[in-house]
């Protein structure tokens, strides 16, 4: 806004170059990651576990709607948002019938009353105290996204197949992920790969296609491997 303000009235100066800082998400262990997605109503239950099944982000699981429900295929259709595109994910028969017990009483599954971000902070709270782990204080209603990808990447090896089920736009915002799962998990890896490296536009396309998984960029080098 100020940028355009000098333009108007002709002024100049030495605009700052900002570049975010991403900072790296928390990934809690299997068991707190249980214990949070479990506590409060059946209702604030079932939303984590819709968010731990799907990779929803908030505000996309805020506006499930009943007809976003495919009971008959164990589907779940999550819209396009903002900051991603509409998609088709598989749940559990559990998770499916969980919802269809919840009432009926309005068009979306969820009340979009209910302030979920502050309910969940105050539980993640009680947690902290009741098993002495300030480590649940770390744990955001966003953290089962974070899960969900690592899970997914550790499943299938596969970014596109991540990059689809998030809903990401920009292959580089799922890529944040392949190097998160290997900072966490390169110990536990123990298969051999194959590399390979792509210097044209033509050349990627063709490995990514091919399910190779991007693992570095240098210039116009891109780095890819892809399990022997």
């Amino acid at each position: 806004m100020y940028d355009d303000y000098l333009k108007f009235v002709g002024g100049q100066w030495n605009k700052p170059q900002y570049k975010p800082e991403h900072k790296q998400a928390f990934i809690p262990t299997e068991e707190e990651l249980r214990l949070a997605m479990n506590c409060g109503t059946k209702e604030s239950v079932i939303y984590s576990m819709v968010l731990y099944e799907t990779g929803a982000r908030d505000n996309e699981a805020q506006r499930l709607e009943w007809t976003d429900l495919d009971q008959e295929r164990m589907k779940v259709t999550v819209k396009a948002s903002k900051n991603g595109d509409s998609r088709i994910i598989p749940i559990s028969e559990t998770l499916m019938n969980l919802l269809f017990s919840l009432p009926k009483g309005q068009e979306t599954v969820f009340p979009k009353s209910v302030k979920r971000t502050a309910s969940f902070h105050n539980r993640m709270v009680t947690l902290a105290k009741i098993h002495d782990n300030p480590r649940f204080l770390k744990i955001h209603l966003h953290t089962f996204r974070h899960c969900k990808a690592l899970r997914e990447y550790h499943k299938t090896r596969d970014i596109l197949h991540v990059m689809g089920i998030l809903g990401h736009r920009n292959i580089n915002t799922t890529y944040r992920y392949v190097r998160l799962y290997n900072q966490i998990y390169k110990h536990q890896q123990k298969v051999k790969f194959v590399t390979k490296i792509a210097s044209t536009k033509e050349q990627r396309c063709e490995l990514i296609n091919d399910s190779w998984d991007l693992v570095e960029k240098e210039g116009e080098d891109w780095y890819f491997k892809k399990p022997e």
